[in-house]
């Protein structure tokens, strides 16, 4: 009887413990979103609000039908370090910002008009 009693306890407190593990775990969200540049876009920067408090990494992917897809990727580290700064497929360019939870694109690569710009927010 005492040991199916301790063995009670013992379970009753590793659910209570993992309980404690799940609620304080810092779980990330995923948002998807897409934009279309218009041959009225101005030079000025465009921001999208991802509906994240916190964007850390972000991808966005040009959907050209008369070219080959590219990626723009970036992270809050990368930003961290290298302020305004993307993976342009293979190459570094400048002109993609996170600031909390949303992102400013000032680049050419993201004012073509008619083009269609899908993107991928993961964060918090």
């Amino acid at each position: 009887m005492k040991k199916n009693k301790a063995a009670a306890w013992m379970l009753l407190g590793a659910l209570g413990l993992a309980g404690f593990l799940v609620m304080t775990a810092h779980a990330y969200s995923v948002v998807t979103g897409k934009f279309v540049a218009v041959a009225m876009d101005t030079s000025a920067a465009r921001t999208i609000d991802t509906g994240l408090t916190h964007v850390r990494s972000l991808t966005i992917v040009v959907f050209d039908p008369r070219s080959p897809g590219v990626v723009a990727y970036t992270t809050d580290q990368i930003q961290a370090e290298r302020p305004g700064f993307f993976l342009n497929d293979r190459k570094w360019d400048k002109g993609l910002s996170i600031a909390g939870g949303t992102f400013t694109v000032n680049h050419a690569l993201f004012k073509r008009p008619g083009i269609t710009y899908y993107w991928e927010a993961r964060g918090d």
